[in-house]
Order: C-alpha cells, then sequence, then structure tokens
C-alpha cells in the first residue's frame, strides 16, 4: 500500500527536504519533533492494533502488535541517525504510553469506534508522553544485578546471633538428679534432689 500510493512517497519525500532545510539542532526544532514523535507514537499503535485486530488475532497479540509497531520505527529511526534510540531511556514512558494508546483502540474497536480510537489514541498517547516530560514521569530501572552488586550485598552488615549465656542456657543437659545448669544471670542454680 505504501508503494502503491503516492500520496505516501510524496509525503516521505517532503519530510527528508524540510530534515535536509532546517537546522535540528536548535532547541524549538527539537521540541517540535518531539511532540511530531509523540503523536506518532500514538498513531502507530493504534495502526498495529487494528491490524492484528483485522488478522484475527486475540487482544494481547494484537495490542502486543500495537506496542512493537509504535516503539519500532522510532528505534530504527533513531539507530539510523546514531542516537540511543528512546525505548532504551531518552524518552520517558515512551513504550508505556504505546502501551496504553494501544489498550484504548483495542476497547473503542471493540465498540465498532474505530475512527474515535484512532483519534483517541493519538491524543491519549501525546498527552501521556508530554506530562512524562514535564513533570518527569519515568519507571524505575532495572535491578542492578552485575557481579558487583552481588559483591555488595556480601559486605552488607548480618544481624549478630545472641551467645548461648544471653539465650538462656549452656546447652548442657542436667545431671541424674537435677544437677545444676546455668540461668540467664549466670549464677548457679541447685536442683533438687
Amino acid at each position: 500500500m505504501a508503494l502503491s500510493n503516492p500520496a505516501y512517497l510524496t509525503t516521505a519525500l517532503a519530510g527528508a527536504l524540510i530534515a535536509y532545510l532546517l537546522p535540528l539542532d536548535q532547541r524549538w526544532t527539537q521540541r517540535g519533533l518531539f511532540f511530531v514523535d509523540t503523536l506518532s507514537v500514538g498513531c502507530w499503535a493504534a495502526t498495529g492494533t487494528t491490524k492484528g485486530l483485522a488478522a484475527g488475532l486475540g487482544w494481547m497479540p494484537s495490542i502486543l502488535l500495537g506496542v512493537v509497531t509504535a516503539v519500532g520505527g522510532g528505534m530504527i529511526r533513531d539507530v539510523a541517525v546514531g542516537r540511543l534510540p528512546a525505548i532504551f531511556g531518552g524518552n520517558t514512558l515512551y513504550a508505556t504510553s504505546a502501551l496504553i494508546a494501544s489498550i484504548e483502540m483495542y476497547l473503542l474497536a471493540q465498540l465498532g469506534q474505530h475512527t474515535v480510537g484512532m483519534a483517541g489514541a493519538i491524543v491519549l498517547s501525546a498527552a501521556i508522553s508530554l506530562a512524562a516530560r514535564k513533570f518527569g514521569w519515568s519507571l524505575p530501572g532495572p535491578a542492578n544485578l552485575s557481579p558487583k552488586a552481588f559483591k555488595r550485598l556480601a559486605r552488607l552488615p548480618r544481624p549478630k546471633r545472641l551467645s548461648r549465656k544471653k539465650r538462656g542456657g549452656s546447652g548442657r543437659a542436667a545431671g541424674p538428679g537435677g544437677g545444676s545448669s546455668i540461668g540467664q544471670e549466670g549464677h548457679k542454680e541447685e536442683g533438687a534432689a
């Protein structure tokens, strides 16, 4: 479809020409690109989810296809221009906004509202991404399971064990007539005969 419809190729060439002519390292162009990227994440999430449903996939594979479609294109773009892909930390809640947009698209598609679902996914994804950037929202990072981290855990202070005196006995059995034992106070007690 993308190669048979001239509108797709014309749009791609126009985008390439604009990117060639504009200085993209300026602050205002970076903000503009971020905003367009937030819109495209929702668009691709909704498109991937719709394609999965049209192919007869279940709800989970359709939503997963929406997320992969949304983050995959941005990842290829970032690698092609030599940047760290946004899904690996260049953007807060990048895949999360794609997941929420995919779920929203699935739910509205089940109600027969495909157009509303597409528009809603685009707006919802953009709103989440913009809010995450403004307020610094992010998910917790992965656990550090390197050998260095395990060595740090091994050096943590361990709880001290109580000595036998403090636990309340010497651990020796009393003699046949009751014998004697050392109590908590440390003095000898005589047993009854």
